[in-house]
């Protein structure tokens, strides 16, 4: 009798994107002409400085098994860098690297969420969100983003979830939002902010495309200007979307403009793209 696998791994769910890819692949093997729409990978090759750094790296034996945690000099650059960019105020203690947002994402369900804690998602949603609030046997709450309202979170529905869900828990932000490009400004983040002060709800909030605001500026919800919320939110932030698709940002600016001075009103312009490379603070 062949083994069988446990309740639990056969409820695990994928993210679709990759069973995309995957057809995608083995079709282009086949010699099949496919125009790829599923995984937001830039069309880049590696820069050659970033190669020889890798290189050199190597060479001078940083090699071996590194602290769990991430190497304290990099998580004391993310701290300084999110307290200069966005009015943080961390230190590299509060900073944890890992290969990928979607660990954090991860990690936050299974620090945070209980079997039938809700969970409030605006979407529609990165689809590895569904996979893991459903395997903590948790509830996944939706609030509908409209154009109509820039694709910006609802307070309203925030309020709505906090007062009448059984077992509010979490809320899943994304700003700059994937797919919509919606950007949340000060006043929503404030607002989600008075909203759950006081109450055990947690804040995951997603932000792998703070560098890509095209028009007003990036807010992160644990700022200068909301207090008293830090020991609730996690921020995963990647490398890999701010930073390494630098030539995609250039080519989007010389579309978008790189006004800063307009109103936060304006909505910014994101890209479509995984994530790479992260940090929670």
């Amino acid at each position: 009798m062949p083994a069988q696998f446990s309740q639990f791994a056969s409820s695990v769910g994928v993210e679709s994107a990759f069973s995309v890819l995957a057809i995608a692949k083995r079709l282009i093997a086949a010699g099949k002409d496919v125009i790829e729409l599923e995984i937001g990978d830039s069309p880049f090759s590696t820069p050659p400085k970033a190669i020889e750094a890798g290189v050199q790296a190597i060479r001078d034996g940083h090699s071996r098994y590194g602290p769990s945690l991430g190497i304290m000099d990099f998580r004391n650059a993310a701290a300084e860098y999110v307290n200069r960019e966005y009015g943080l105020s961390v230190t590299g203690e509060h900073v944890i690297a890992g290969p990928g947002a979607k660990n954090f994402e991860q990690l936050f369900c299974e620090a945070f969420l209980n079997p039938g804690d809700g969970v409030l998602v605006f979407s529609p949603h990165f689809p590895t969100y569904p996979p893991n609030i459903f395997r903590r046997d948790a509830r996944m709450v939706l609030s509908e983003l409209k154009a109509s309202h820039d694709f910006r979170p609802s307070l309203e529905d925030v309020r709505r979830f906090l007062n009448e869900d059984k077992a509010p828990k979490a809320i899943f932000l994304n700003s700059p939002h994937n797919p919509t490009g919606g950007v949340a400004l000060f006043e929503d983040l404030k607002g989600i902010a008075d909203l759950i002060r006081g109450r055990d709800v947690v804040v995951f909030s997603d932000e792998p495309y703070d560098r890509m605001v095209w028009r007003g500026r990036h807010h992160s919800i644990p700022s200068r200007w909301i207090r008293s919320v830090d020991d609730k939110v996690t921020i995963a932030k990647t490398a890999d979307e701010a930073h390494a698709h630098w030539r995609d940002e250039e080519r989007s600016q010389a579309l978008f403009g790189d006004d800063n001075s307009r109103s936060e009103r304006d909505v910014g312009a994101s890209h479509n793209l995984n994530r790479s490379f992260s940090g929670t603070y």
